[in-house]
């Protein structure tokens, strides 16, 4: 990757071979090979080395990982900004190849298998998390790194709100702060303001309704929890690099 970035997803990458390190909040986390790891994404990441000639990457919507109700605790570990890596399990490249073909086809059922198949993986791994303090299950972290807890309670109150209006002090509140630390904050540790983080996951939800519904582009909009058309078009623009009719055009979801 050239820079660093981010979206408002819990990301699964799957190497098959070669070494990956991570940049991320100024730290460098060497990923193994053949292990899934699991990550929050809006957390600001960019690979510095990539030997891997192979891989598999899932990007799931974090609001969906909220309503698989998976163990709290795991949840906080991604949400603090951790990198969780499951121990080998002989089938994640058989289930990786199974997810991409799955979710490449029109036919719901084999997309709702993929989720089902997703949820029971990372509920694996939570599981497994649990099981040993002496294991953590922790990418190798190669300079020290920390992440702040409240930072947690305002992704999750945004993540669970966003079609909502709410307010940057709703958004602070959340989290026992007031509006301009938790700005600080919030930025200091995802690079962007509470504000830019809701908008972005009203962008990423737009998106997905363009692509897999018929919906106008105006029901769209405010469905999406936008108030007006112009912060809308502008918002998803400055995301999306593109109009939301190429989207649409497209008729597929690749975000």
């Amino acid at each position: 990757m050239s820079g660093s970035h981010q979206h408002p997803e819990i990301e699964i990458n799957f190497f098959l071979d070669g070494e990956v390190v991570y940049l991320m909040r100024g730290s460098l986390i060497r990923v193994p090979r053949r292990r899934m790891a699991v990550f929050w994404a809006s957390t600001p990441h960019q690979s510095v080395k990539l030997d891997a000639t192979f891989f598999y990457w899932f990007a799931i919507p974090l609001a969906w990982v909220f309503q698989w109700e998976l163990p709290p605790a795991f949840l906080a570990s991604l949400m603090e900004g951790k990198m969780l890596v499951d121990k080998p399990t002989g089938g994640d490249e058989s289930d990786c190849a199974r997810w991409v073909k799955d979710l490449g086809v029109s036919s719901e059922g084999n997309r709702e298998a993929a989720e089902f198949e997703m949820r029971a993986r990372l509920l694996r791994l939570a599981m497994q998390l649990t099981k040993s303090a002496a294991d953590p299950m922790l990418a190798e972290t190669i300079t020290p790194t920390g992440s702040p807890h409240r930072v947690t309670r305002i992704a999750r109150f945004i993540t669970e709100n966003y079609l909502q209006d709410i307010t940057g002090a709703q958004i602070a509140n959340a989290a026992g702060l007031n509006t301009n630390y938790a700005s600080t904050l919030f930025r200091q540790h995802c690079g962007m303001t509470p504000t830019e983080y809701l908008l972005l996951h009203r962008a990423y939800h737009a998106h997905r309704l363009l692509a897999t519904t018929d919906s106008k582009i105006i029901a769209i909009a405010f469905d999406s929890g936008f108030r007006s058309l112009s912060r809308f078009y502008a918002t998803f623009e400055r995301v999306f690099h593109c109009p939301p009719r190429e989207v649409r055009r497209r008729g597929y979801w690749n975000g």
